[in-house]
C-alpha cells in the first residue's frame, strides 16, 4: 500500500482515503464541499436582499397596521 500524504491537512493515510485527482483525504474533502455549499446558500442570500436595506425596511415597517 502506498503512503500518500494529504495536501491540505497533512496526514498520512492510505490509497483508500486519497483521492488522486486532488491530493487530499476524505475529511478534508467533505470539509471543502461543506464550505462551499455554506458560501453558495450565503451568496444566494445576499443576492435575494434587497440593495438598499434601510428604506427596504422603512417600507416594510409602513405596511405594518
Amino acid at each position: 500500500m502506498t503512503i500518500v500524504k494529504c495536501a491540505q491537512c497533512g496526514d498520512t493515510m492510505g490509497t483508500t482515503l486519497w483521492t488522486p485527482e486532488s491530493n487530499i483525504c476524505g475529511s478534508c474533502a467533505d470539509d471543502l464541499r461543506d464550505r462551499a455549499n455554506m458560501m453558495a446558500m450565503t451568496k444566494a442570500i445576499q443576492d435575494d436582499m434587497p440593495d438598499d436595506i434601510e428604506a427596504y425596511r422603512n417600507e416594510k415597517a409602513e405596511e405594518m397596521p
